[in-house]
């Protein structure tokens, strides 16, 4: 039987086909040498340029208004939430330089969750290269860290931490080498024994503490990095 021609595939597929590791996927899509795409079904969109204003503003001159079904581009900045977090709201898509292309009334911005993402046929073969498939990357290290966990390595950053401090970091440490990386704000600080009430209060010496521990918005924390 001969297989259809597709346009567009899951990344899950692909990634299959290349063996290629997750956290390289989402390393090539965070920084924009993938580009991932979703499909949208009858969503009002509106096209148009990003123009300057003499006020040293932005204004923005609509093209296109339309109700559409498709494929469209996401960002490299949604992408990586995703890869991160699995989900994300959606309110504008990817564009070329000085154009936008936004959700417009009466649709709701797109939640997109990673099972939705794909890669069209034309991406796909331009990573692959006619038969190849993408080079390994040599992303920067995702963690690593002294005993004390005072001197801390994620993503290229260095941290150096108290002591407090650092023991929260080793809970977080610890909990993303399980299925539940995440973990409460109040038991973190407990067995700390800090005298803080908030993480935040812990970390607000730290001016990058945000890149390396992310919030759930409800009051539990994980390392900013794939589960182990």
């Amino acid at each position: 039987m001969k297989l259809i021609e597709k346009e567009y595939y899951t990344l899950q597929e692909v990634t299959h086909a290349w063996e290629m590791p997750r956290h390289d996927v989402a390393y090539l899509a965070e920084t924009g040498r993938m580009r991932l795409s979703v499909r949208v079904c009858r969503m009002h969109i509106e096209r148009g340029e990003i123009e300057p204003d003499p006020n040293g503003g932005w204004h923005s001159i609509p093209d296109d208004q339309s109700r559409y079904t498709g494929l469209l581009d996401i960002t490299a900045q949604d992408a990586q939430l995703i890869m991160r977090n699995g989900t994300a709201e959606i309110h504008s898509f990817h564009a070329p330089d000085d154009h936008y292309c936004h959700v417009m009334d009466p649709s709701e911005p797109a939640t997109i969750h990673e099972a939705d993402l794909l890669i069209r046929a034309e991406e796909r073969a331009r990573l692959e290269k006619v038969g190849g498939k993408p080079e390994k990357v040599h992303a920067p290290e995702l963690f690593s860290n002294d005993i004390s966990y005072q001197h801390v390595t994620c993503s290229g950053r260095r941290y150096r931490f108290g002591k407090i401090q650092a023991r929260i970091i080793r809970q977080l440490h610890q909990a993303s080498m399980t299925a539940q990386p995440w973990a409460k704000g109040s038991e973190l600080i407990e067995k700390s024994q800090s005298r803080c009430y908030r993480i935040v209060d812990v970390f607000k010496s730290q001016p990058h503490w945000r890149e390396l521990i992310e919030s759930d918005g409800r009051g539990s924390y994980k390392l900013a990095i794939p589960p182990q």
